[in-house]
């Protein structure tokens, strides 16, 4: 990961975590910003990804499985 970027930890409903990141993200969007989206696995399954904006410099991680 790129140490440049301002972790922000898992994107986990509710919390303040999740608060802080919803924050950073609608901050992001608002400002016309495209973050990727990178499954990071496991492979074909689509369960963890890591989200970044190099222009608002953050990232952040979320588990798409329930």
């Amino acid at each position: 990961m790129n140490e440049d970027l301002r972790d922000l930890g898992w994107a986990n409903k509710g919390g303040e975590t999740y608060a802080r990141i919803n924050e950073a993200v609608i901050r992001c969007r608002d400002l016309g910003h495209v973050s990727t989206d990178i499954d990071v696995g496991p492979p074909n399954r689509g369960i963890e990804h890591v989200v970044s904006c190099k222009i608002c410099r953050y990232v952040y991680r979320y588990d798409s499985s329930d």
